[in-house]
C-alpha cells in the first residue's frame, strides 16, 4: 500500500508536469528560431512523453502480471483433489488461495493521486490535455499580437 500511495503521488506530478512542459514546449517550438534551440525543445518533449509512457507501461504490467498469477491461483484452486479424510486442510488450503487471490487483485491498482487509473490510456489523456494546452496558448498568443 505504501509503494502505491508513494507512485500516486509521485505520478500525479510527473503528470501534470508533464502535460503543462508538453503543451508550452510545442509553442515555444514555433517561436524559437534557432535549430539548436528547436533540437533541445523537441529532445524535451520526447523526454517528457516517455517519462510517462514508461510509467503507464510499467503499471500496465503489474495488472497484466497479477492478472497472470490470479488465473494460476484460480487453477490450483480447481486442481486441488477434495479427500474427507482431509477435508479441514482442504478448506484451509483453499481459503488461504482465495485470500491469495483478492489481494493480488487489489495490489496492483496505481492511479494518479485517485483521480484516474494509470494505463496507457491515461498517456493519450496526456497527448491530448498538451495539445489542449497547446492550442488555447497559441490562441492567446496569436490575439496578443493582433493587438500590438
Amino acid at each position: 500500500m505504501k509503494l502505491q500511495f508513494v507512485i500516486s503521488n509521485l505520478y500525479c506530478a510527473i503528470h501534470y508536469c508533464a502535460v503543462i512542459l508538453v503543451g508550452v514546449s510545442i509553442y515555444l517550438l514555433l517561436l524559437e528560431d534557432a535549430m539548436a534551440g528547436r533540437l533541445i525543445i523537441v529532445l524535451a518533449i520526447v523526454s517528457f512523453l516517455l517519462e510517462c509512457y514508461w510509467w503507464c507501461s510499467i503499471a500496465e504490467s503489474f495488472q497484466s502480471v497479477n492478472t497472470a498469477l490470479e488465473e494460476h491461483i484460480l487453477d490450483l484452486m480447481v486442481m486441488i483433489p477434495y479427500e474427507a479424510d482431509h477435508h479441514n486442510d482442504y478448506i484451509q488450503l483453499r481459503t488461504t488461495l482465495m485470500i491469495f487471490k483478492i489481494n493480488i487483485r487489489n495490489s496492483a491498482r496505481f492511479n494518479c493521486a485517485g483521480i484516474f487509473q494509470l494505463s496507457r490510456e491515461s498517456f493519450v489523456q496526456i497527448v491530448q490535455r498538451s495539445y489542449a494546452l497547446f492550442t488555447f496558448l497559441l490562441n492567446v498568443g496569436f490575439s496578443k499580437s493582433i493587438q500590438f
